[in-house]
């Protein structure tokens, strides 16, 4: 049997040598279709399967607090770093519990360049880790004391070969993080990136916040108040512990924690260290891997059908051979089992060069969507080979097997004739059909989605873009506290006023990437009854900068009540009954009783597909403010030598507001181009489809054109003989992916801004492109039938 197996992949490696062509269009068009699924499951792999990139990764447990009236994983949180030791000394089935939390570092005096992603870490954050330095140590125990800051840092492996060039004695060296000495004691090893989702550029201890941050007052509760939340929170189970055991006795010290504290007591619950098992993740992330992976699916079933019809056309040439083979005795199943190998050949090539196709594309398609590294292994592992190798053997399956078992089932003697067999053949139609209806669907989501885009694109958002800048300052953090916040903001005032300037300053910009949200409720309404809504901290002259004109009441005053703040339409309209929100008590963040002074028109300030209720109210003295002002030759010029007057060291970045929008959609555009290019891929390869049917059909009825043309056919006529089956097949396909495309737009509505299923637009633009280029497919096997000479037709009998 083996013996036999060998044979016939030696002869299908001889075939495939005297025939290249066929086996490079199977083998390249598998690779582009197993390479884009194995890519998807690549990402999926990297982040819902594969744990922190550790030694022991599989003993290492995500700790999360709940409260108990809520079911586990809906409200999961972190826990204060009081809570964290408490359980670090306590909790005697873990091997340590340790705490982070994510800061930007900004490396050196005077860099241009952006702020760097870091973590504060506990000082047992490598002990529990089991991470060994390459360089130097981790953190000691008495590095991370409230009491006595110490300015030690680990670098990551990729800051200490990027930033520092792999300086071999850089341990013990000096470097100043946010304009404060710090003294490198350790380089984390090459593939460490923490434990955050984006890579650690270095990791702090807590306690070097206060030298980092001196003036900023939260500092100091955030290290010891046992009501300080929240930090992310991991232990490592000790050999043989359950997730169960260790949650039961975590709750057990939480309650004693609480009590000591006078604080609700908590629920514990335990998840592994994959980036989707965090509570709340998989919710976000199983529509859109759902819908990509279906995607994907559909463009390797096209590339299936479109190869199954190459193997039907060249069956057809074969006829007369597999006829002999057959007429001298050998087995049906001799002759499927050799021509599945002859599939296997290209299609283990096309596997081999999917699988290398997944090494690149999901690092290139993150480096579009992230400005920094994600904190993942993007490469495949046994889980993405596995699946690769799956679906190649899927593949030869779903493309071979029928055309080998229509293939060893002739008219005998119409084979040793060289002639081609009946029926038929409807195969080749169901398979043309469902290349069809799996580019409709691609076409009509791609259509959708850049019809969604350009239609959010066009939506008007309610405020000025044109003529207006941004402008931020990166301040040093280590030498800003509420006094000097509040010094620039006075500084920003005056420049307003010396020139007279329609400026404003503001916490969030509209449809920045930041937004700050607490809870809300009418002063009348229980506390069941929070809802969340997003807060804007604003100057009064914001308004008038933005061209969002007040509908009722009136504005805050420039000084900045405390008790006033101003809503949208629709929160008021939603919340506070239309007409009479003005006067309205309402609470926020649960305890601060504020009174509603006006209402203002509703702009998109967050997102461009719909309007979210928000609140106005004065800006924070203590929150680094935003400047919106006028694109004027010289005025942004004269803001930042106002500033650099004030302090040399703050950098002030600007940026048109017309850009700040078009970012804001860099997500939706790159879903909607990596849908367009799918779309063009299964619109090439149904063509190719529609090609090779006709080109078929052309060869298979050779003698009957010639018959037809000869008793006086027209090329009308011809041309229904030709195309016939196509357009059958074509309609069949037609329908039901339009069909099934409205299934899965109706899923992917709520994932893509703009995207409205009953767009006939997007439906008739997808048919219209499938129709010209099938088409354009069928010209040339077209053609060759209308040109046939029917003298020669016939002497193929």
């Amino acid at each position: 049997m083996l013996e036999g197996i060998w044979r016939d992949f030696a002869y299908a490696w001889r075939r495939h040598r005297r025939h290249p062509a066929l086996a490079l269009a199977i083998g390249a068009t598998l690779a582009l279709a197993i390479g884009l699924n194995a890519s998807v499951f690549v990402i999926y792999e990297a982040v819902a399967l594969r744990p922190w990139a550790v030694p022991g990764a599989d003993h290492l447990v995500n700790i999360y607090t709940s409260p108990p009236d809520r079911p586990r994983g809906s409200a999961a949180i972190g826990a204060s770093l009081a809570h964290v030791r408490l359980l670090d000394a306590d909790a005697t089935l873990l091997d340590g519990v340790a705490a982070t939390r994510e800061l930007s570092l900004q490396f050196a005096d005077g860099d241009e360049a952006p702020a760097s992603p870091a973590q504060m870490v506990t000082g047992n954050f490598f002990r529990v880790l089991t991470v060994d330095m390459a360089r130097g140590r981790g953190f000691l125990p008495e590095e991370d004391v409230p009491s006595s800051p110490q300015a030690v840092v680990v670098l990551s492996h990729r800051t200490w070969q990027r930033r520092f060039g792999g300086n071999e004695g850089i341990v013990g060296t000096c470097v100043r993080l946010d304009s404060v000495p710090f003294t490198v004691v350790g380089v984390a090893p090459p593939g460490f990136g923490g434990t955050s989702d984006r890579e650690a550029s270095a990791w702090v201890p807590f306690a070097s916040l206060q030298l980092l941050r001196p003036l900023d007052k939260s500092v100091g509760p955030l290290l010891v108040a046992p009501a300080w939340c929240c930090s992310s929170v991991f232990g490592r189970l000790r050999p043989g512990v359950t997730a169960g055991r260790a949650a039961a006795q975590l709750e057990s010290v939480s309650a004693t924690f609480a009590r000591q504290h006078g604080l609700e007591a908590q629920g514990i619950a335990l998840t592994d260290t994959a980036l989707l098992s965090h509570p709340g993740f998989w919710d976000k992330a199983s529509l859109v891997f759902g819908l990509l992976q279906a995607a994907m699916l559909i463009v390797l079933l096209v590339a299936c059908g479109n190869v199954g019809n190459l193997l039907l056309a060249r069956a057809v040439e074969r006829q007369h051979e597999i006829g002999t083979r057959l007429s001298l005795g050998a087995t049906r199943a001799r002759l499927v089992r050799q021509l599945l190998v002859e599939s296997v050949v290209p299609a283990a090539a096309g596997g081999a060069l999917g699988l290398a196709v997944a090494q690149v594309a999901p690092a290139w398609l993150f480096s579009q969507m992230m400005d920094t590294a994600p904190n993942i292994q993007l490469t495949p592992g046994v889980a993405s080979i596995a699946f690769t190798m799956v679906a190649t053997v899927g593949s030869v399956f779903a493309f071979g097997l029928a055309p080998a078992l229509h293939a060893t089932r002739p008219d005998l003697t119409s084979a040793l004739r060289n002639r081609a067999w009946g029926p038929r053949l409807r195969l080749r139609g169901v398979l043309l059909a469902a290349q069809v209806a799996g580019c409709v669907v691609m076409l009509v989501c791609a259509a959708l989605m850049l019809r969604g885009i350009q239609a959010v694109s066009g939506t008007d958002p309610g405020f000025r873009v044109e003529g207006i800048d941004l402008m931020q300052f990166d301040v040093p953090a280590s030498a800003y506290g509420e006094a000097q916040v509040g010094a620039l903001v006075q500084t920003l005032r005056a420049w307003q006023r010396a020139g007279s300037v329609n400026a404003a300053l503001t916490r969030t910009p509209p449809l920045a990437n930041a937004r700050y949200s607490t809870s809300v409720r009418r002063q009348d309404e229980p506390v069941e009854a929070d809802r969340s809504t997003d807060v804007h901290q604003v100057d009064p002259g914001y308004f008038a900068v933005l061209g969002m004109p007040l509908v009722a009441g009136r504005l805050f005053p420039t000084s900045g009540s405390d008790e006033a703040v101003l809503v949208n339409e629709t929160f008021a309209r939603r919340w506070l009954g239309g007409s009479g929100a003005v006067g309205t008590a309402i609470v926020l963040g649960g305890k601060n009783v504020r009174g509603v002074v006006g209402v203002v028109r509703d702009a998109h300030l967050r997102r461009l597909d719909a309007v979210d209720p928000v609140v106005f109210e004065p800006l924070s003295p203590t929150t680094v403010p935003r400047l919106l002002l006028p694109s004027t030759p010289g005025l942004a010029g004269s803001v930042v030598a106002a500033v650099q007057h004030l302090d040399s060291r703050i950098r002030v970045r600007t940026t048109p507001m017309q850009e700040v929008v078009y970012r804001h959609l860099d997500e939706a555009r790159l879903a909607s181009r990596l849908a367009a290019t799918l779309g063009l891929v299964a619109l090439v390869l149904a063509i190719l489809g529609v090609s090779g049917v006709c080109g078929y059909l052309v060869r298979q009825r050779t003698r009957e054109i010639g018959i037809r043309v000869a008793l006086g056919a027209t090329p009308s006529h011809v041309l229904s003989v030709v195309l016939g089956t196509v357009a059958r097949a074509t309609s069949w396909g037609l329908g039901v992916g339009a069909l099934v495309a409205v299934v899965i737009a109706n899923a992917a509505i709520t994932a893509v801004p703009g995207v409205r299923v009953d767009d006939a637009t997007a439906y008739l633009g997808a048919a219209t492109a499938l129709v010209l280029g099938g088409l354009a497919a069928a010209y040339v096997p077209a053609r060759r039938a209308l040109g046939l000479d029917p003298s020669r037709a016939l002497r193929e009998e």
